[in-house]
């Protein structure tokens, strides 16, 4: 890294007031501004500004887009505190690419400081991309999200306008590590179709998220849960992934329609580790046939979910690998791999009923990972059946989402149930459901279904 030392022309705050600044480099390189001190670093010849310290007594700061010296202008791009200060605010522009912990969590140095009241940003999409540093990523005893300002924040602003409901914008395919970390001040999020990836922790500790929402319930499906991968292996030889979940206890909604029963969309084919993890609000989960696999610790510590249907014969993969160790072996040295359970170990397992196609039993309680439900029934998993009688079989239609009535007495009113009793429809006209197992009552006469 190059140190480049010169005469530079501050705008600070000033950029927004067209105020100048002219401030000589002292001998370190370092320049200040309203008690804000930057370092202007080339690297590769690319330069840059950072913001590298804030004096103690300044409440509030804003960073400037760029900064102009003799020789031309540059970015902002960086913020690497090492000293302890007492803001209250800090507005950050959209230029602005990492953030470093304030040094390694010692007696001398310290995170962002308790009198932090909120952290205003330019743009949101900028946001989500930048990369947050710190020591925890190396030592074990070093928490994470040291560096986001979000942590200590009791409010957030976009522009001039507080958050507290969380719109990913469109376009938007990748959440960095810890981007919302610690923020506790958020009581909803809703994620766009366009996102492929979240990075570890970037919702941990948003204690007060409520709900999820997603618009695309298969686009959700793909995403991909980054896990936190400590390099532990420097020190033991473990290789240790952790799915940090995004949920936290909130319910998953799609279009702003709370989700209790979950049914794997036709075009997914597996689910990704730890993507449902801690999901509050699902009660009955379908898995269709064409599931082959689900990750670790996708659906793990769903406290709400009761019952679980899978529609395939051959029980599908329900792990995933989450670490690997080298031991020594009489060979020489071999890689173990260790692998997760999709729905996690102990409450879950204990509490939930698991329902497998009737003949395959045997299948999936021998299996390493299903087996380990200890409720485990047989159900007829064939489309519609289960009719109790023989006239209602030829009036019900179940195709493309939607069940339609044909050739009902006149005066008879159909019902439409969710597995878990919640009236859904009631009418002699169609309806359109979300994918699922219903029960449908005509007078004294019983169908299942499956949309």
């Amino acid at each position: 890294m190059k140190r480049t030392t010169l005469k530079v022309l501050l705008t600070g705050v000033a950029l927004l007031t067209g105020a100048t600044y002219m401030q000589a480099a002292d001998d370190d390189g370092l320049f200040k501004a309203d008690g804000l001190t930057y370092e202007l670093v080339t690297v590769d010849g690319d330069s840059h500004f950072t913001l590298v310290g804030i004096d103690r007594g300044v409440k509030d700061v804003v960073i400037p887009e760029e900064l102009t010296n003799e020789v031309g202008t540059f970015p902002v791009t960086g913020i690497h505190l090492d000293e302890k200060c007492d803001i209250e605010s800090i507005t950050i522009p959209s230029t602005i690419d990492s953030i470093w912990a304030l040094g390694r969590l010692t007696g001398s140095s310290t995170t962002w400081p308790n009198t932090l009241e909120y952290v205003r940003i330019e743009d949101l999409r900028a946001w989500t991309s930048i990369e947050f540093y710190s020591y925890a990523d190396i030592y074990s005893d070093v928490p994470r999200g040291l560096s986001n300002p979000l942590a200590k924040a009791t409010e957030m602003y976009i522009g001039d306008t507080l958050v507290t409901d969380l719109v990913i914008p469109e376009g938007t395919e990748s959440i960095s590590n810890e981007a919302f970390y610690g923020a506790s001040f958020l009581g909803s999020v809703s994620f766009p179709s366009s996102l492929k990836e979240i990075g570890y922790a970037a919702f941990e500790g948003c204690s007060n998220i409520g709900s999820i929402d997603v618009p695309d319930l298969a686009a959700w499906c793909g995403v991909e849960i980054k896990p936190f991968n400590r390099l532990i292996s420097v020190h033991s030889g473990l290789d240790e992934d952790e799915y940090i979940p995004v949920f936290n206890k909130a319910e998953l909604r799609v279009h702003g329609r709370i989700v209790t029963q979950l049914t794997i969309p036709e075009s997914v084919d597996s689910i990704g580790a730890g993507l449902f993890n801690n999901c509050g609000s699902i009660k009955t989960l379908y898995i269709p046939e064409h599931v082959t696999g689900l990750g670790a610790s996708s659906f793990a510590d769903c406290d709400a979910l009761e019952n679980v249907y899978v529609f395939s014969a051959e029980p599908p993969t329900a792990c995933s690998v989450i670490g690997s160790e080298e031991v020594e072996d009489f060979g020489g040295t071999v890689v173990l791999y260790h692998y997760g359970n999709a729905f996690g170990e102990g409450r879950l397992l204990n509490r939930a009923t698991l329902y497998v196609p009737v003949g395959s039993l045997d299948a999936y309680k021998s299996d390493k990972y299903w087996g380990c439900f200890r409720n485990i029934k047989e159900f007829d998993a064939t489309g519609i059946s289960n009719i109790s009688g023989e006239s209602l079989a030829g009036c019900i239609r179940c195709e493309g989402g939607v069940i339609s009535f044909e050739g009902l007495a006149e005066g008879i009113v159909p019902e439409v149930y969710s597995i878990d009793g919640i009236l859904r429809h009631r009418g002699a006209d169609s309806c359109t459901l979300p994918s699922g197992i219903y029960i449908i009552r005509v007078g004294n006469q019983t169908a299942k279904v499956r949309v």
